[in-house]
């Protein structure tokens, strides 16, 4: 149904930015319904009509990455972040994207630059340990996540994420 709701709408009556949130619900339907390129379809309008809003383009990079089709969230999270440079969501988004398509140098500079930056949660570092476990480098992961958590205090994340550092180390 969500799919044929446009089709009831008198002619560019889903072209404006304000329709960019309608645009939105329909393709959050669609994932739902397990109508992948339905749902990328719209949600990629929601981000085109509205593209200040990051909420739209986090929608459409998550279903691209849910479909598997990592270059594209790539390319779409890019764009968010050229129309929206200083979003932590869409920079963590980029590192996430990044880090699923195997893109493990890409994935640790977006993250460093988040930690650099002074990531005030634990996120960021959290997913800088994880490409340096991937890359073979669980002593540097297991450093990092000691150093966020001297650096944010007590964290429930951190302590989770260290303990499964020093529990990779140990299984050496």
């Amino acid at each position: 149904m969500a799919h044929a709701y446009p089709e009831f709408l008198p002619q560019g009556a889903l072209e404006s930015p304000e329709s960019a949130q309608t645009w939105s619900l329909i393709g959050i339907a669609c994932a739902h319904l397990s109508q992948g390129d339905r749902s990328v379809n719209a949600l990629r309008q929601a981000a085109t009509l509205a593209p200040g809003e990051e909420e739209h383009w986090l929608n459409l990079t998550r279903e691209l990455m849910e479909l598997n089709r990592y270059s594209e969230a790539i390319s779409a999270v890019q764009n968010g972040l050229a129309a929206n440079p200083k979003s932590y969501a869409l920079h963590l988004r980029l590192g996430a994207a990044h880090l699923a398509a195997g893109h493990y140098a890409e994935a640790e500079s977006v993250f460093r630059a988040l930690v650099a930056a002074g990531d005030p949660l634990p996120t960021g570092y959290i997913g800088l340990a994880q490409v340096l476990l991937r890359t073979g480098r669980a002593e540097e992961a297991a450093s990092e996540l000691a150093n966020a958590g001297q650096k944010l205090g007590p964290n429930f994340l951190i302590s989770y994420f260290l303990g499964w550092r020093l529990i990779a180390l140990a299984s050496r």
